[in-house]
């Protein structure tokens, strides 16, 4: 036993497997890190916005949400854009105008729904 434990290409392929499982494992830990760099601005305007819907309040721009989706699983991305498309409706259904000007929302339920919904898509790794 204590030969089998000695010989080198035991010894090699053993050091080839350690070597293997610490780079994916270095390499799962930065897509982790990059995910959530991403989706911490996204997920903090969320937040606000599950908490107290606002027609004045300026969500993530195009660049954010594409930063973010570019570093979701790919199989996460096809919700994920559904439910912001779900929420960008949401808003634009909700919006109105008072009679001096101002904008507001009617109804926050669906946009409060939606945003919710997103919000699952944002969560840390």
């Amino acid at each position: 036993m204590t030969e089998l434990l000695q010989h080198p290409l035991l010894s090699l392929l053993t050091f080839l497997l350690g070597l293997l499982v610490g780079h994916r494992t270095a390499l799962w830990r930065d897509m982790r890190k990059e995910f959530n760099e991403a989706a911490e601005p996204v997920r903090a305007w969320l937040l606000q916005e599950h908490a107290r819907p606002s027609a004045y309040r300026h969500g993530p721009g195009i660049v954010e949400i594409d930063k973010l989706v570019q570093r979701m699983h790919f199989w996460r991305r096809k919700g994920f854009l559904a439910a912001w498309q779900r929420q960008q409706q949401a808003r634009a259904q909700a919006l109105q105008q008072d009679h001096a000007g101002g904008a507001f929302y009617a109804d926050t339920t669906a946009i409060k729904a939606a945003v919710a919904e997103c919000l699952d898509y944002t969560k840390r790794w």
